[in-house]
């Protein structure tokens, strides 16, 4: 076991020297929201790959879409700006507002559209996400 923790401990430092540290901090977090809206929106079915996810951050919706909806595309865009809300506001307290005030922003432009709920609002239907069945809404 001990063998394995060095062979890790050595990974991570190989990791961090040829990555993450061939980043500014900036390009490292615009990097990560990248990844992390990509990834998150694929869960939700979104069909972006990860560099289309890139350009779309880059040119916003003036990107030629290739096979992608604007449902998606916006999709991804309300991602970036619940993502930048959350960022801006990592040293104030969670509250119900801000939880309402972020759900708000990364459903702006689809979620009328898609499930006829209005963004910002407590859901009064059952929730789902692949095979789990969320608790009771009340």
């Amino acid at each position: 076991m001990e063998k394995l923790l060095r062979k890790y401990d050595a990974l991570v430092q190989e990791y961090n020297k040829t990555i993450v540290e061939s980043f500014s901090i900036a390009d490292f977090r615009e990097y990560n929201e990248i990844l992390f809206s990509a990834h998150s929106c694929a869960v939700e079915g979104n069909t972006f790959t990860v560099d289309e996810t890139r350009e779309l951050r880059e040119h916003g919706i003036n990107l030629k879409l290739n096979n992608r909806s604007l449902y998606e595309a916006y999709e991804i865009l309300d991602h970036f700006k619940a993502y930048e809300l959350l960022f801006n506001n990592l040293q104030q307290p969670l509250t119900e507002e801000l939880v309402k005030q972020t759900q708000k922003t990364l459903t702006e432009n689809t979620i009328k559209f898609s499930k006829g709920y209005e963004p910002g609002e407590y859901t009064d239907t059952q929730m789902a996400a692949g095979d789990t069945v969320f608790g009771d809404y009340k």
